[in-house]
Parts: C-alpha cells; sequence; structure tokens
C-alpha cells in the first residue's frame, strides 16, 4: 500500500505514513504509481512570443490611453471644456512703434497714439504728420487731414527683425530701427 499524499509505500497495517504523517484509509490497497516529480517547465517558444505580444500591445494601451485622461469632447459638446481668458490679441501697431530710418535720410516715427511723423521724403500732403492704423495683415492706413478734408493712403509693410520694408506712394523703402 502506498501513501495517498507523498507516495511513499506505507508498511502493512499502519494508521499513517511514517514520512509525511497522513492517515491512511483502509481501503487502499494495491500498488500505486508515486506522486509526479514536478521538474522545470517545457513552455512552447510560439506560446512565449504571442503572450509577450500580448503584453506588449496591452503596455501601448495603457500608454498611450491613460486611465483618468480627458478625451476631447465631440463636437457642440460644452460640458466638458474649461472657460479660460483668452490671451489678448497683439497690437500688431506695437511693432511699429519707434523710430525707422534709412541711410537716405528717410525717417518715420510711430508713436503708441496712432501719429506717425515723416521726415526725409519731401511729401507734403498738408504737413508731414499723419495719423496710422494697420489692419494686422500687412497694410497701413495712413491718414492726413488738411482743412477739415481728410484723405488715406494705404501702405503695405513687413517687419523683418529690426527691418521694416514699407512701399509709400510707390516707392518701397527699407529701413532699420533706430
Amino acid at each position: 500500500m502506498y501513501c495517498r499524499n507523498c507516495g511513499k509505500e506505507l508498511p502493512e497495517g499502519s494508521k499513517f505514513c511514517p514520512s509525511c504523517g497522513t492517515a491512511t484509509a483502509p481501503e487502499q490497497s494495491g500498488p500505486r504509481s508515486p506522486a509526479p516529480s514536478w521538474g522545470p517547465m517545457q513552455i512552447d517558444p510560439k506560446l512565449l512570443l504571442i503572450a509577450a505580444g500580448v503584453v506588449i500591445v496591452v503596455l501601448l494601451l495603457v500608454v498611450i490611453f491613460r486611465p483618468g485622461q480627458s478625451k476631447a469632447p465631440a463636437p457642440g459638446d460644452t460640458s466638458q471644456v474649461q472657460q479660460q481668458d483668452p490671451e489678448p490679441e497683439p497690437d500688431p501697431a506695437a511693432a511699429l512703434v519707434g523710430t525707422w530710418t534709412n541711410k537716405d535720410g528717410v525717417g518715420l516715427k510711430f508713436t503708441k497714439d496712432g501719429t506717425l511723423k515723416l521726415s526725409g521724403l519731401g511729401l507734403s500732403l498738408g504737413g508731414d504728420t499723419f495719423t496710422y492704423e494697420t489692419d494686422g495683415a500687412g497694410t497701413l492706413t495712413l491718414t492726413a487731414s488738411v482743412a477739415g478734408v481728410s484723405a488715406d493712403v494705404e501702405a503695405p509693410y513687413t517687419i523683418f527683425g529690426d527691418t521694416l520694408y514699407i512701399e509709400l506712394g510707390g516707392v518701397e523703402l527699407t529701413l532699420t530701427r533706430k
């Protein structure tokens, strides 16, 4: 007779296994196969590759769709949109403020209050001081007022670093910030 727990052979008539102490059952009789011996497991390499692939996919999904990360709201859904104070639009005229000159003695002085003083151009539209506005898309509107009559002149311009490129009355000027 053999122990049902450890598989060792039991002496005839014993009530307990001398090896592990397990009680014997009276109906046990005859040879019994010994308990299996556990050795290193053999894993199919294909199964191992599949398991590794599943783990990598799960990790990528966790990284991409982090739990608790908010999703973009559907169009028209304002329930998750947080109200933020919009940043003030930069004043396109602010980039012009200052004195700009070229090597030929032409000068433009833009002030914060919207006044432009010309010098060295030889223009006279009732004076050399104008008001200006910019549309933010690269066009200045210069306004001269003489004896209650005002005239507007459009002047395309571009600022690149400290250089102002402007076209006044068909004359293209390149000026640098002073």
